[in-house]
């Protein structure tokens, strides 16, 4: 007999509802104060197009490189502008392709003026292929001398970023990596398994950026997925200081970091965790009595929930109950009858609530005449299951906590057995937050499955994964819309007062509905065109499985990433690039 416990972690709020605030101002945010955060190290690696003078080929017209570099100038001045005097920046850019530049900053402060001065000079040497040679300086101090015949990738500024990292003597509480790229070319596994083990040691969460259509999601998406970092799809190019300042905001909320749990079985004859699905990593023991999670990073606002899978061994109870009934009939004359029945299959003892009814002669099942007026079949019982223990480093006051004060412990609710539903009553329903977090994992695994069909040309197979996931979908939606309550609850006011079962069926109908937009989208694009769909809705469908598997977001671009952008500053930080006034 097997069941399912959700449950989730959050840092703030913790409720069910994810509604966002919108942000309001009457004039440009250039001029506001950093939030205040912990102090943060960050590294941001931008590919560049090729400027004046460049060995490498550029595969950009001059308008379009102007374009993006213009775009990548707004965004730095942005990020520039949200940091405080703590934090310490370090820039790297690179161009793609054979004897491209890269150019880097060590980590600088950009809340000082020396070294807002130098990051200032930075930006301002990006350069385009049509701003001449005039305007590039004698000699510049974070170029990075490379053979020329070396060719410059992902891979190769990556490293160069994670050199920043491991090379610094003191570090701040939160680090991070952003890389935004649009190479279009693939990596070589070789390098790709340097820059990893790298990145392993280094232990900072990488956020990668796929700018534009033409770039190639695989590299960062394993690059990202392998470091506990997220991947998102900028498709429009505007759109890249914005999904920027989300991520930027992310890093800001971050309230807990090395967050670990260790989950116990409690009752060990009756309980055993079979499997943890969804999200951070988790190692389950071979008996099935423990289980560590690694949860990471954990942010406020944000909420990571994990299904535990339980399995129920209750045939103890029932040849307890039957032996029980023996040693009631027979009575006990030597007095090892009922030590017999005190046993537990593995030698252990009843508790003492059992351990009390046997001695008494009751039968707790209901059919024993000894119960005087029912009472017994009035008792509800409270089973423990398992308990859940912790512990994480604060990063606001700088200090490790070992174990929670007090662990949660979960406990399962035994009803009076004259309780049980009659055969003309439908059987009960699963909660609606197991039921979404389920659909969640489902349409992430298998349009991850999908993708990987696709970029094996296996269209047929993909575009059939698609379909019965679908379908599988809008089945659960159905079923689970059953349960909404009539539109005449709460005066007609579909926001009006609701309970908590009804808040989260309507959080549920919400997340399907958005999952099956998505999930039409690139049904639609898989038919229409199977080459647009490797530019365009293949970059799209990495993002939102990666989305509906960690429950991060960064933008409210669609309704997925509306669902799960639920980060304070994430969304402090948008709407402070949105009033944002770029230069000219």
């Amino acid at each position: 007999m097997g069941g399912y416990a959700g449950g989730y972690v959050g840092s703030g709020g913790g409720g069910e509802s994810r509604t966002i605030t919108p942000h309001v101002a009457s004039s440009a945010s250039n001029s506001l104060q950093p939030l205040p955060h912990p102090a943060l190290d960050l590294i941001l690696v931008i590919a560049v197009p090729p400027g004046p003078g460049s060995p490498v080929a550029s595969v950009h017209t001059g308008a379009t490189a102007q374009l993006k570099i213009r775009v990548i100038r707004n965004t730095l001045d942005f990020v520039l502008g949200q940091l405080g005097h703590r934090d310490r920046l370090s820039l790297v850019t690179f161009e793609v392709g054979p004897g491209g530049r890269v150019r880097k900053s060590p980590f600088l402060c950009p809340g000082r003026k020396e070294g807002r001065r130098r990051l200032q000079s930075f930006v301002d040497g990006i350069l385009g292929p049509e701003e001449g040679e005039d305007k590039r300086v004698a000699e510049d101090t974070f170029l990075v001398r490379n053979a020329n015949e070396e060719k410059t990738d992902v891979v190769t500024a990556v490293n160069h970023g994670l050199d920043v990292v491991l090379q610094r003597k003191q570090k701040n509480s939160v680090s991070g990596m952003i890389l935004v790229s649009d190479a279009a070319d693939s990596t070589r596994r070789a390098q790709m398994d340097l820059v990893l083990a790298r990145a392993e040691a280094a232990n900072v969460p990488i956020h990668s950026f796929g700018y534009g259509r033409s770039h190639d999601p695989a590299s960062l998406w394993l690059i990202s997925n392998h470091t506990s970092g997220t991947y998102t799809f900028v498709k429009d190019w505007y759109d890249l200081r914005d999904c920027l300042a989300g991520c930027l905001g992310g890093m800001m909320s971050i309230g807990l970091l090395n967050m670990k749990l260790h989950m116990k079985i409690v009752d060990a004859n009756r309980f055993r965790i079979r499997k943890v699905s969804g999200g951070p990593t988790s190692i389950v023991a071979q008996d099935g009595k423990d289980v560590h999670v690694e949860v990471g990073e954990l942010r406020f606002g944000e909420r990571k929930e994990m299904l535990i899978e339980l399995e129920l061994d209750n045939n103890l109870d029932i040849a307890r109950m039957n032996n029980m009934g023996v040693a009631a009939t027979n009575g006990s004359g030597n007095g090892h009858g009922m030590h017999d029945v005190m046993q537990s299959r593995n030698g252990g003892m009843m508790n003492a609530t059992d351990a009390f009814v046997a001695r008494m002669g009751l039968d707790i099942s209901g059919d024993s005449p000894n119960l005087m007026d029912g009472v017994m079949d009035r008792m509800i019982d409270e089973v423990p299951v398992f308990e859940v223990d912790g512990s994480f480093f604060d990063p606001a006051v700088a200090k490790q906590v070992n174990r929670l004060a007090h662990p949660v412990l979960l406990t399962v609710t035994l009803m009076p057995i004259t309780n049980r539903p009659q055969q003309n009553q439908q059987p009960p329903v699963s909660d609606a937050m197991i039921v979404r977090r389920r659909m969640e994992l489902l349409a992430s695994d298998m349009v991850t499955r999908a993708l990987v069909l696709v970029s094996r040309k296996n269209y047929s197979q993909a575009q059939r994964i698609l379909a019965e996931t679908t379908r599988i979908l809008h089945t659960v939606l159905q079923n689970v819309s059953q349960s909404l309550p009539p539109p005449s609850r709460a005066g007609g006011n579909p926001m009006g007062a609701r309970n908590r079962k009804e808040v989260l069926i309507f959080s549920a109908v919400r997340a399907l509905q958005a999952m099956l937009h998505d999930l039409q989208l690139l049904t639609d694009a898989l038919d229409e065109n199977v080459e647009m769909f490797a530019h365009d809705q293949r970059n799209f469908g990495a993002q939102q499985a990666m989305i509906l598997r960690d429950q991060k977001s960064w933008s409210k671009r669609s309704a997925v990433e509306r669902l799960f952008w639920t980060v304070d500053n994430s969304i402090e930080l948008v709407g402070r690039s949105v009033d944002w006034v770029g230069r000219e």
